[in-house]
């Protein structure tokens, strides 16, 4: 529910109403491609319901580290640094100058900074970021599928499987370990995990 997500953060822009997906499902006649990216539990919780009422079936896009608790998305990150009482400390100053941005800036200066990183030195900014404003990788990541969520969603018939990268960065930006890492780790994380092929990316 887009009014229920955070004032600051990619999550109000990624956020759909169950009714809102269970009318757009019934006004279709015929089946269409549908996916879900970074593997939320409200995946299973919530959308798989509303998939098995209509026969829909859909992929869903896993990124491994956040099924790890192991990997942040960056812009949680950024916004738990923008909102914290900490918003001017050493962490954030070594990136952008917050002293003439609202929180809203900062987020956005952030973001646009931590993107723009190889996955080695966004790691690094992001647990001193973390740090800083005394949250983990725990705490960002809760609302995101676990190992047996995953298994539950993999038996599902209507469901496949996709793999999302290990740690959602910019591709762009990644060097060509990294590239490999981000891209065959996955694949081999995943299929370890399923214990079966996964084929789409």
């Amino acid at each position: 529910d887009p009014l229920s997500a955070p004032e600051i953060g990619s999550d109000r822009l990624t956020h759909v109403h169950p009714n809102d997906l269970d009318a757009f499902l019934s006004r279709r006649s015929h089946r269409m491609t549908l996916s879900f990216d970074d593997g939320y539990a409200d995946n299973l919780i919530t959308a798989l319901p509303i998939l098995e009422r209509h026969q829909q079936p859909a992929t869903v896009f896993v990124t491994t580290g956040f099924v790890e608790r192991n990997a942040v998305l960056l812009a949680r990150v950024a916004a738990s640094a923008a909102c914290s009482p900490r918003s001017d400390g050493p962490a954030i100053r070594g990136l952008i100058d917050p002293s003439t941005l609202d929180s809203n800036g900062i987020y956005v200066g952030l973001r646009n900074r931590l993107k723009q990183m190889s996955v080695a030195q966004r790691h690094v900014h992001h647990a001193e970021l973390m740090a800083e404003c005394g949250i983990g990788p725990a705490d960002l990541t809760d609302d995101y599928i676990n190992r047996e969520q995953l298994a539950a969603l993999d038996a599902h018939p209507l469901i496949t499987i996709g793999a999302h990268t290990r740690t959602h960065p910019d591709l762009r930006y990644c060097s060509d370990s990294e590239l490999d890492d981000e891209l065959a780790g996955a694949k081999e994380i995943l299929e370890s995990w399923v214990e079966h092929t996964v084929d789409t990316l």
